[in-house]
């Protein structure tokens, strides 16, 4: 399994070289357990319309979702590109159509007729302030989501011992959205005092 890792590690190295990304792209999903729990609790949602995610990055997560529509949104005009060329390492019996978009949540809006079944965003929204996020969030999720919709994003709670390298900003819960509109559960202990937040739109 290391050596599997390593390979990936060292593959990803390369095309950030090629494809001139950031470097905490390169990180295996083998490194990171919460991915894997995310890829589980999505994939276990129903329906299997449309999954987005925001700030896919090389898109590990949302490629392992069996989706008849999955949309990757990025900032990174050159992630997304690298996340367009490992498309063709990946579930090569997939019948998904894929989107790849860059798309920043601070400036551009989603069109309405994308009415998400489950929408992810992990691993970025520690760099903002809660209060730039949460209004965005909130038209996201009256713009683009529907009673039964899945909203998976993570927080970093103030008692973490550990800290992101750079700015940190510790969310809790009722600081990005307002709970009495749904169903959540949160999946704790990962690196980092790292939560998930699983929120079913009521």
């Amino acid at each position: 399994m290391l050596f599997k890792v390593y390979i990936k590690k060292c593959f990803r190295i390369i095309l950030k070289v090629v494809f001139k990304f950031d470097w905490w792209h390169t990180s295996p999903i083998e490194n990171r357990d919460y991915a894997n729990d995310i890829i589980k609790r999505a994939s276990d949602h129903e329906p299997k319309n449309i999954v987005l995610e925001i700030g896919c990055g090389l898109g590990d997560i949302i490629s392992a979702l069996d989706f008849k529509n999955r949309f990757f949104f990025d900032i990174s005009e050159n992630v997304l590109e690298a996340a367009r060329f490992l498309k063709f390492f990946r579930n090569f019996n997939s019948k998904s159509k894929d989107f790849f978009q860059v798309f920043d949540l601070f400036s551009n809006s989603i069109d309405e007729s994308i009415q998400c079944d489950v929408v992810i965003m992990v691993n970025w929204i520690h760099a903002f302030d809660s209060a730039r996020l949460a209004p965005k969030i909130e038209n996201l999720v009256n713009t683009n989501m529907r009673s039964g919709s899945l909203l998976i994003f993570d927080v970093i709670p103030e008692k973490a011992n550990e800290t992101f390298s750079g700015k940190t900003f510790h969310h809790e819960i009722e600081d990005l959205i307002n709970e009495k509109y749904f169903e959540v559960e949160v999946l704790e202990d990962y690196r980092f005092g790292r939560s998930i937040v699983i929120a079913i739109l009521i």
